[in-house]
C-alpha cells in the first residue's frame, strides 16, 4: 500500500505542475489575447478618426467647388452685362459722333492738343525737379 500510495502522491504532483503550466500559459494567452484586441481596437479607433477626417475634407472640397462653380457662373453674367453695356456705351459714343458738327470738330482736335502739351509740360516739371535735387 505504501507503494501504491507514493505513486498517487508522484502522479498528484505531476499534475500539479502539469495543471500550473497550462494555467501559467493560459494566463499569457489570454494576456495576450487582451493586449490584441487593445491594439485592435486602437488601431480601428485610428482608421475612424481618419476617415471622418478625409470625410470631412472631402466635404470641405466640394463646398468650395460648388461655391467657385456660382463664382464662375456670378463672374459670366457680369462679363456679359458689361460686354452689353461696352456695346450700349459704343454706340451712343457714335451717335455722338456723328451729331457733333464739323464746326465742333476743330474744338475736339485743340482739345487733345491742350492735353497732351499739358502732359508734355508736367514731363518737364517733374524732369526739372529731378535735377534740382
Amino acid at each position: 500500500k505504501a507503494v501504491v500510495s507514493t505513486q498517487s502522491t508522484g502522479k498528484e504532483e505531476k499534475n500539479s505542475r502539469y495543471y500550473d503550466e497550462v494555467s501559467q500559459k493560459l494566463s499569457l494567452v489570454t494576456k495576450e489575447k487582451k493586449e490584441l484586441a487593445q491594439r485592435v481596437e486602437e488601431y480601428e479607433m485610428q482608421r475612424r478618426f481618419e476617415a471622418e477626417e478625409m470625410a470631412a475634407m472631402l466635404n470641405d472640397r466640394n463646398e468650395y467647388l460648388q461655391q467657385l462653380e456660382k463664382d464662375k457662373e456670378y463672374l459670366k453674367k457680369e462679363c456679359e452685362n458689361y460686354r452689353l453695356s461696352n456695346v450700349k456705351l459704343e454706340s451712343r459714343l457714335q451717335k455722338m459722333e456723328a451729331k457733333i458738327s464739323p464746326d465742333n470738330a476743330h474744338l475736339i482736335d485743340r482739345i487733345s492738343e491742350l492735353e497732351e502739351a499739358t502732359e508734355v509740360n508736367e514731363r518737364l516739371r517733374q524732369r526739372l525737379r529731378a535735377n534740382r535735387k
